[in-house]
């Protein structure tokens, strides 16, 4: 027999798909809400026990300084046109956040979000046509989160451990990825706009430009013990990151 404990709101016209699979899918909640039309959401938590996939309320606002608190909200959200969304979890007591907003209007927003065991995972999407993934693995309560502020965003978080990644893209067309391992607790902050993983500063913009190999393409952390904080700033002149 199938047990699960399931609850859904909806809100005007969009669509939600609920994987239910195998009989291990035990106590998981999802609540969404919708405003809008056309707007996605794909939930697999066939797999998982006692999880939960709602909203995200930005705690402490100060993006700019990757200090970001993410409290869990009720209901994960998607307002505007064309939003489409994807979580699939695995394992018992993962917590998932969700928000994204185009409501102003624009392409809509694509997030991925992959969590497993006792993760927490979270992304949040302010802009238009933004792309973000955020995948936690492992059973050790690691944590990773996404925040997009603006438009054509690309972002992917990836931990593996204990650790935690945050990574806020405050602009349009960044591209960046995180990748962390270990127990390090790691925040990426891109300010501006057309800054990628080659363009953190004038030295590797130039390197870029005189052909330079072996530059880095991430930011990847491997530690047991470490908090890293990096901020990636458009200056005068490279702010496109060409």
């Amino acid at each position: 027999m199938r047990s699960v404990d399931l609850a859904v709101s909806l809100l005007a016209f969009g669509s939600v798909w609920i994987g239910t699979g195998v009989a291990t899918a035990q106590n998981n909640l999802l609540v969404i809400q919708q405003t809008g039309s056309n707007n996605t959401l794909s939930v697999d938590q066939s797999n998982a026990s006692n999880s939960a996939i709602g909203g995200l309320e930005l705690v402490v606002p100060d993006t700019t300084s990757g200090i970001l608190a993410i409290d869990a909200d009720d209901i994960a959200r998607q307002a505007g046109d064309g939003n489409v969304a994807s979580v699939i979890v695995n394992g018992g007591g993962a917590n998932v956040g969700l928000q994204q907003n185009n409501a102003n209007g624009g392409a809509g927003n694509v997030a991925n979000i992959r969590a497993n065991g006792l993760s927490q995972s979270a992304i949040g999407q302010f802009g238009a046509g933004n792309r973000g993934t955020v995948t936690v693995t492992g059973d050790l309560g690691g944590r990773g989160t996404l925040l997009q502020n603006g438009d054509g965003n690309t972002g992917s978080v990836d931990v593996a451990g204990e650790g935690s990644g945050t990574l806020i893209q405050n602009g349009s067309n960044n591209t960046r990825s995180l990748n962390v391992e270990g127990s390090a607790n790691v925040s990426v902050v891109q300010n501006g706009s057309g800054l990628s993983d080659a363009s953190s500063n004038a030295a590797i913009a130039s390197a870029v430009a005189s052909g330079a190999t072996g530059l880095p393409t991430g930011v990847q952390v491997i530690s047991n013990a470490t908090s890293v904080q990096i901020t990636q700033t458009a200056l005068p002149g490279i702010g496109s990151g060409r």
